[in-house]
C-alpha cells in the first residue's frame, strides 16, 4: 500500500556534500560553516533525496495532494481536473 509522506528542509542550515551512507557527516558546526565551504538551500535537500531507496519517489507537493484527493474521493478530484482542462 503506498505512503505519502513529507519532510520539511532545513533550509537555512549548512551542510557540506559527503558521498556515502552516513547522513550525520554532512552535518556542520553552524558557526563558522559558511566559510567551511558550507551550502544551504535547495541543494542539501538534492543531496538528501540522492539517499533514498529506489522504492521512494520523491514528488512536487502538487503532486502529493492530487494523490491525497485521489485516493479519497476519485470522482470530484476528476471533475475537477476536466473542469481545469476547459
Amino acid at each position: 500500500m503506498p505512503r505519502y509522506d513529507w519532510v520539511i528542509a532545513h533550509a537555512w542550515s549548512y551542510f557540506k556534500h559527503v558521498s556515502g551512507p552516513d547522513e550525520n557527516a554532512e552535518n556542520l558546526p553552524q558557526t563558522n560553516a559558511a566559510a567551511e565551504g558550507g551550502v544551504r538551500g535547495y541543494s542539501p535537500v538534492t543531496w538528501c533525496a540522492e539517499r533514498l531507496p529506489a522504492s521512494i519517489r520523491v514528488i512536487s507537493p502538487e503532486e502529493l495532494v492530487w494523490r491525497i484527493r485521489m485516493k479519497h474521493d476519485p470522482a470530484q478530484t476528476k471533475r475537477f481536473m476536466e473542469q481545469l482542462a476547459r
